[in-house]
């Protein structure tokens, strides 16, 4: 069966959760600094542009980035590793309604918690404030140690006990006790 044939296949819910882990899939590459894989989320027929969002506003189409194929992807890629002096850019939020990747400085992800939405927790209801949970934020990166500030329906708030790197909307927060899923939401935004 080709990928087109299984997406078509999907309920609304399977295609969700695929484009979830394709979207955190495509923002942890870029945040771990592995350019070189990046261009393998594009068909070899492709074009890429990054258009300033003061050009979109006034109607020019300059784009700051336009590659076409996976091959001028592969050659971008070279170039920024190579040839370009260029400040490290992190995934800040992801939005999937519009297809919107921000990025920012890694100073610009510092935060001392999050709140998360859509929370569903293992036991069916949340644990008391101030419970200590380990909280990951990105597939690959350590969990952070946490309290829980307060959980209201499905809304969850967490303090880190250290500053937290790269909190992104968007992306998924689990929440452990130990080695077990206490629970986990959507974040919604960092706290300072």
């Amino acid at each position: 069966m080709s990928a087109a044939e299984r997406y078509l296949r999907m309920n609304a819910r399977e295609l969700r959760l695929e484009l979830e882990e394709l979207y955190a899939a495509y923002a942890g590459c870029l945040d771990e600094d592995r350019f070189e894989d990046w261009p393998e989320f594009f068909t070899d027929e492709c074009t890429y542009k990054i258009i300033p969002r003061e050009n979109v506003e006034r109607g020019l189409p300059l784009a700051t980035w336009f590659s076409e194929g996976k091959n001028g992807l592969r050659d971008r890629v070279v170039a920024i590793r190579k040839t370009m002096l260029y400040a490290p850019r992190y995934v800040r939020r992801l939005d999937p309604a519009t297809a919107t990747v921000s990025v920012g400085s890694l100073e610009d992800l510092a935060a001392d918690g999050l709140i998360a939405r859509g929370t569903i927790w293992s036991a069916g209801t949340p644990p008391v404030a101030g419970t200590r949970l380990d909280v990951r934020i990105r597939h690959r990166h350590r969990a952070l140690p946490a309290r829980l500030v307060e959980a209201c329906g499905d809304v969850t708030r967490v303090r880190f006990e250290e500053s937290g790197p790269a909190v992104t909307p968007g992306q998924a927060a689990v929440f452990y006790r130990g080695d077990l899923v206490a629970g986990g939401g959507w974040i919604a935004q960092a706290t300072a």
